[in-house]
């Protein structure tokens, strides 16, 4: 394990041995024995957030947070086509369970980047700022993780944090920028 700020080191599951989060295959499908509804809006590839929450809370958009990165090898080679589905609450700490706002996924370029923009997500009762990732090379398993602030008073708190999920952050006029670099062994 890496376990210095912005970098994950994931080693590959073997086939069946998935978690609840995942399929035993790694795969992202949907199981059909689910009950829920389907979360159609999820297919939709998302490279931004942000525009969801215009007009409201006065008519701006709060906080707004650039994330990027790369996925990588450890040997640094990037690996172009990686899902990433991200998920989060908005300024209120709540997620969107109608309208499956901050909700998407999309794919790494050839070498292996990917950006999304969005806001900063709200601390809720028990938890501090997270954004929510599944990360799935080509053919490979899923990673399913959090993302986190540095220097958020209730980091040490939550129970699920962990310090190798921290991202690089620095202000900027134009809000938060946060990187934050995937090491996968496939």
């Amino acid at each position: 394990m890496i376990t210095y700020r912005g970098e994950f080191r994931h080693a590959a599951r073997k086939p069946g041995r998935g978690s609840e989060d995942d399929h035993s295959d790694g795969s992202l499908q949907r199981d059909p024995t689910d009950a829920r509804p389907a979360r159609r809006a999820v297919l939709q590839a998302r490279h931004s957030f942000a525009h969801q929450l215009q007009g409201r809370r006065g008519g701006g958009c709060p906080d707004a947070a650039a994330r990027h990165g790369t996925v990588r090898t450890p040997e640094g080679k990037p690996i172009g086509g990686t899902l990433l589905d991200f998920w989060q609450v908005g300024a209120e700490g709540v997620y969107d369970g109608d309208g499956f706002g901050l909700r998407g996924h999309q794919f790494a370029d050839a070498d292996g980047k990917w950006r999304l923009e969005t806001v900063v997500p709200a601390m809720y009762p028990g938890r501090t700022r997270h954004v929510h990732v599944k990360v799935q090379p080509p053919g490979g398993t899923v990673l399913t993780t959090m993302l986190y602030f540095p220097g958020e008073r209730r980091n040490h708190l939550d129970k699920y944090f962990r310090t190798e999920c921290l991202m690089d952050v620095r202000e900027t006029p134009e809000g938060w920028d946060a990187s934050f670099t995937f090491v996968l062994d496939v």
